[in-house]
């Protein structure tokens, strides 16, 4: 969803995070204790965001698919602005464009009425 964002800003770990993330994480891993985990699911390395079945949405409970929204939605707000610009690298259905080489036409300007004079040098 950050298209690269944080890794691209060295934010490759947990605790680089902003509060915001780490938050967002820490709220959506602790519905797996809801989800039937265990009481201290979402501590220390337990905590993760259990997305298995998203491939096949139509086979996931009521349940699993709302988790599995509210995911993308907490992601996508939390993320907000940090993101970088597409990297163009997909494949796009418009025409290529092609350029026109520039073309050299002449200048001409209008002929003056006074010819200028040629400046004065005087000697002291």
């Amino acid at each position: 969803m950050s298209n690269g964002y944080y890794s691209f800003n060295n934010m490759t770990e947990y605790n680089d995070l902003p509060m915001k993330n780490k938050f967002g994480f820490v709220t959506l891993s602790c519905q797996c204790h809801a989800m039937g985990g265990r009481e201290n699911c979402c501590q220390g390395n337990r905590a993760k965001l259990d997305v298995s079945g998203i491939d096949d949405p139509e086979s996931l409970t009521r349940e699993m698919q709302v988790f599995l929204s509210d995911i993308c939605s907490v992601t996508s707000d939390n993320i907000g602005e940090n993101k970088l610009p597409p990297s163009g690298e997909l494949p796009t259905t418009a025409k290529p464009t092609t350029s026109v080489a520039p073309t050299l036409a002449p200048v001409t300007f209008p002929p003056t009425s006074h010819p200028t004079q040629p400046p004065s040098m005087s000697i002291q």
